[in-house]
């Protein structure tokens, strides 16, 4: 009597230690698919116990093993089996991905995961279940329900033609009815013809009319600006606009290192619209251009780079004092002989 009781005992804390131990199952969409046919594999790991989040080690799907055997009973496949993975949450099927658990209305704690495949090897394989671990990335004790088999069977060979029947005689070989697409060549090249022809006429057309045509007068070109009297103009604007006392600090920069720009490109014939400050100064320094007005040119050009990116705020006075460096610094370096030249057209 003694001896049933312990009996009994050991086996319901077996069945309550199992009743605590997370159970895996993997459950493929089909037993057997043909080379290449897409499935999808479900991966599910289910506990009475909160699981937290999860790191799931997927290597063993990546030594799935091929159970097919040779006449000889040695293995159809010894090398990795040739999965296709279409949606899988891992890069590769060796690497560890961190997931979070939920859990469902009955209060149980489950992960389930469904991955969609391509198998493009044949045989019989033994899908495994990956290796569950906690968040410190202990394994966890698990208890598997399910490891299916999979199924990708060989090829059947075609039923082989029977020769040993007569061969039948040639029939007459049977005309077929035209249609427009054997006249497809006519077409296009008729088509091409009155197209020659078109052009053509147009072309003898057009020459007629310009052999008769009456030139008209030439209209006056008129001289392009001097430099500096351009960006003067610009610099005069900006003054009378003053957009800085309307909270426009970084629009008026625009236009005030803008005009400048634009001047050293006509002047000094650099690429200065599409170059940084740096670049600009060493550029001028191969042309005839006075190094004293490097340092005032930088930190005009500097201080409105600051505005337009780092979204400086520099105080009026500022502004008005880089407005008025502008006019001397255009006014100092303009070109001698385009002045001459405005003053002997006068």
């Amino acid at each position: 009597m003694r001896s049933a009781v312990l009996i009994l005992c050991i086996v319901a804390m077996s069945l309550m230690g199992s009743a605590q131990r997370p159970s895996t199952s993997v459950k493929m969409s089909k037993d057997s698919v043909q080379v290449g046919e897409e499935l999808s594999m479900t991966l599910t790991i289910t506990s009475n116990q909160p699981l937290g989040n999860l790191n799931v080690d997927y290597s063993p799907l990546g030594e799935i093993e091929n159970l097919a055997m040779l006449n000889d009973s040695t293995p159809v496949q010894t090398d990795p089996i040739d999965i296709e993975w279409l949606e899988s949450p891992f890069g590769e099927a060796d690497e560890v991905v961190s997931q979070a658990s939920t859990q469902d209305e009955n209060g149980k704690y489950n992960l389930t995961q469904t991955l969609r495949l391509r198998v493009w090897d044949f045989g019989a394989f033994r899908v495994p279940s990956p290796i569950y671990m906690n968040a410190n990335k202990d394994t966890l004790d698990v208890m598997a329900l399910e490891s299916p088999i999979l199924i990708v069977p060989f090829p059947v060979e075609g039923v082989p033609q029977d020769t040993t029947q007569m061969i039948n005689p040639i029939e007459n070989i049977a005309k077929e009815n035209k249609n427009w697409k054997d006249f497809l060549w006519l077409i296009i090249a008729v088509a091409l013809l009155l197209a020659g022809l078109l052009l053509a006429y147009f072309q003898s057309k057009f020459k007629r009319k310009v052999d008769v045509m009456i030139l008209d007068p030439v209209e006056e070109i008129k001289p392009k600006l001097p430099a500096h009297i351009i960006a003067l103009e610009k610099l005069n604007k900006l003054k009378q606009e003053r957009l800085w006392e309307n909270n426009q600090v970084k629009d008026y920069q625009s236009k005030l290192t803008f005009a400048i720009r634009e001047y050293l490109e006509n002047r000094f014939e650099v690429q200065a619209l599409e170059s940084t400050t740096s670049e600009i100064v060493n550029d001028l320094e191969a042309k005839d251009f006075d190094s004293t007005y490097s340092e005032k040119l930088t930190r005009i050009l500097q201080v409105a780079d600051l505005v337009k990116f780092a979204k400086a705020t520099p105080d009026d006075a500022m502004h008005e004092q880089f407005l008025d460096e502008a006019f001397t610094f255009v006014e100092d370096t303009k070109s001698v002989e385009e002045i001459i030249k405005i003053d002997g057209d006068e």
